[in-house]
């Protein structure tokens, strides 16, 4: 099914036209009538997020330095994503795309406008960022207490397709004598979390860690850990 987004109009970057993005070559009524529906589905899903947000005064965060709140919440509202029948897998990606067309005032950007990030690189999604960090418990993700450091990690490379790292914090920060407990319940886990998005990037740089078992990656992740712990 393709995923339906606005892009600007080719010599007027100020008008918008509706493009269907899919992997897919040609395109029949039926994937355009999926799409059309989808798209309403997400346009409802996020002005209800967004009145909630509103009522719940969570959108006052949005500059503030407890912004991460925001982006928890949201990441536990943008579930609904995952129920979306896109029918062929490849397309889903694009979700996170048709995401900024009806955020409305849960966009990141200062100014409204779609970043080259947010427009062509479609797994550094803001949402779907968003999406991973409301995977957790909000213990552990107000440990983590900024958004710079959250982002961090899940900018790796190693982790552009492999999210089993969201699996290893959540398993590993209830097992008390383990390092990321250890280092979540730190006087200084900001500072200690942003160490460690830091060590993930060079540690796993430009490595393919879908070859690991999940033993082997949280085994690697502890040691990196560990060493977070003994830098600081």
């Amino acid at each position: 099914m393709p995923v339906l987004i606005l892009e600007p109009t080719e010599g007027d970057p100020t008008k918008f036209e509706t493009h269907y993005k899919s992997a897919r070559g040609t395109l029949t009524k039926a994937d355009e009538t999926l799409a059309n529906k989808n798209d309403a589905e997400i346009e409802k899903q996020f002005r209800e997020i967004e009145r909630d947000f509103t009522k719940k005064k969570l959108l006052e965060l949005k500059k503030t330095h407890r912004v991460l709140k925001l982006w928890w919440e949201l990441g536990r509202r943008l579930k609904f994503l995952k129920k979306i029948d896109v029918g062929d897998e490849r397309d889903r990606i694009w979700l996170w795309r048709a995401c900024y067309d009806h955020c409305g005032k849960l966009n990141p950007s200062r100014d409204g406008k779609l970043s080259v990030r947010a427009r062509h690189r479609l797994k550094n999604s803001h949402f779907r960022y968003a999406a991973l960090l409301g995977e957790l418990d909000w213990e552990t993700a107000d440990a983590i207490g900024i958004w710079d450091s959250w982002s961090g990690i899940c900018d790796s490379e190693c982790f552009q397709n492999d999210e089993r790292f969201v699996d290893w914090l959540n398993e590993r920060v209830h097992v008390s004598k383990s390092p990321v407990a250890r280092l979540l319940k730190a006087k200084k886990h900001q500072d200690l979390f942003r160490e460690l998005a830091k060590q993930i990037r060079h540690r796993f740089k430009k490595m393919d860690t879908s070859i690991l078992s999940e033993e082997e990656l949280f085994e690697k992740l502890d040691e990196v850990a560990n060493e977070a712990l003994r830098g600081k």
